[in-house]
C-alpha cells in the first residue's frame, strides 16, 4: 500500500505541466470555463485535448486538464468536476460542486483552515480505482450517490480539519477510509473533537481504517474513557479514538496534578516527626 501511495504522489507532483490559479471574481460554471478567469502557467493551452477541443475549464469532464488548480480567496459554485487525477487546492476559499465524477486516476485535495469544499454528489461512474489524498485543516463535505470503490481516502485532518460524509439520496452507502491522521491539541483539561461524521444511512466498509494521532510527548493512547480516567488519576495524559456508526471521534483527558503539601504544612509535619523520633529514643 505504501508503494501505491508513493507512486500516486509521484504522479501528482511530477506529471503536472501546468498550474491554474483563479483570478476571476465569483466562481460560476460559466466563469470557470472562461480562460480569462485563470492565470495559467506551464506548457499548456486553455482548450481541451485528448480529442476534445473548446473552452473547457480545468477539471471539467472531457477537458483533459488534470493539472494543479488553486483557488485563493474565492467562492462560488460550479456544476461538475471530474476526479480522474484532480489536484485541487483551496486557500481561504469556499467551493461547492454539484457533482464530482469518480476518482479514477487518483487525486489530491488540499483544504486550509479557512476553507470549505463541498461535493453535493459523488458518483462512481465507470472504474473508480484511484486513491485520493486529502489534506484538510478546514471542512470537507461529501455527499454520496453510489458506494465508494477503489483504494479509498487517505486523510490528514491536521489540528482542525473535519470530514462530513452524507447520502444525497437517502439510500444507504458504504465508504472506505483507508487511513486517517490528525493532530491532538490539548488546551482543555478534557475534551473531544469530531474528526469524521457519517450521516444517516452511511457506514464504513469492513476494511480497518489505519488511524494515527500525532500527540505531544508524554501522551499515551488508551482504549476507552474508563482507562483514560484511570490514567488521569495516576497523573498521566491520555487519549482514545472512537470509531462507530456516527463516525470517528478523538477524545482526551489530562492527568490530574498530584497534590503537594504547602511549605508550612510540610515543615510542621517534619518537625512533629523529628520530635516523635527523639521522644521514642529517650524512652
Amino acid at each position: 500500500m505504501k508503494k501505491t501511495i508513493l507512486a500516486v504522489l509521484a504522479l501528482l507532483s511530477g506529471a503536472a505541466q501546468a498550474a491554474f490559479v483563479w483570478i476571476g471574481g465569483e466562481i460560476t460554471s460559466s466563469a470557470w470555463n472562461n480562460q480569462f478567469s485563470w492565470s495559467i502557467t506551464g506548457n499548456t493551452s486553455f482548450g481541451g485535448n485528448n480529442g476534445h477541443w473548446g473552452s473547457y475549464g480545468p477539471g471539467i469532464p472531457d477537458s483533459g486538464k488534470w493539472d494543479q488548480i488553486t483557488l485563493n480567496h474565492a467562492s462560488g459554485s460550479i456544476d461538475t468536476l471530474e476526479g480522474w487525477s484532480l489536484k485541487l487546492k483551496l486557500i481561504s476559499s469556499n467551493l461547492t460542486v454539484a457533482k464530482i465524477k469518480k476518482f479514477q486516476g487518483g487525486g489530491q485535495l488540499d483544504i486550509d483552515a479557512d476553507s470549505i469544499l463541498t461535493f453535493n454528489s459523488y458518483t462512481t461512474d465507470g472504474n473508480d480505482g484511484g486513491l485520493v489524498i486529502i489534506n484538510c485543516e478546514g471542512v470537507f463535505n461529501l455527499a454520496y450517490t453510489k458506494n465508494q470503490g477503489g483504494d479509498g481516502f487517505f486523510c490528514n485532518l491536521g489540528k482542525t480539519g473535519v470530514m462530513n460524509l452524507t447520502s444525497s439520496t437517502g439510500d444507504a452507502y458504504t465508504v472506505k477510509i483507508a487511513s486517517l491522521e490528525a493532530r491532538l491539541e490539548t488546551e482543555a483539561v478534557s475534551g473531544s473533537r469530531r474528526l469524521l461524521t457519517l450521516g444517516t444511512n452511511m457506514n464504513f466498509d469492513s476494511t480497518e481504517t489505519a488511524i494515527t494521532i500525532n500527540a505531544a510527548e508524554g501522551w499515551q493512547k488508551v482504549n476507552n474513557q474508563q482507562e483514560a480516567q484511570q490514567a488521569a488519576e495516576a497523573g498521566n495524559d491520555s487519549y482514545w479514538v472512537t470509531k462507530d456508526g456516527t463516525g470517528i471521534l478523538l477524545s482526551w483527558v489530562k492527568g490530574k496534578t498530584q497534590s503537594v503539601p504547602e511549605p508550612t504544612s510540610a515543615t510542621l509535619s517534619l518537625l512533629a516527626l523529628t520530635a516523635f523520633v527523639r521522644r521514642r529514643r529517650r524512652n
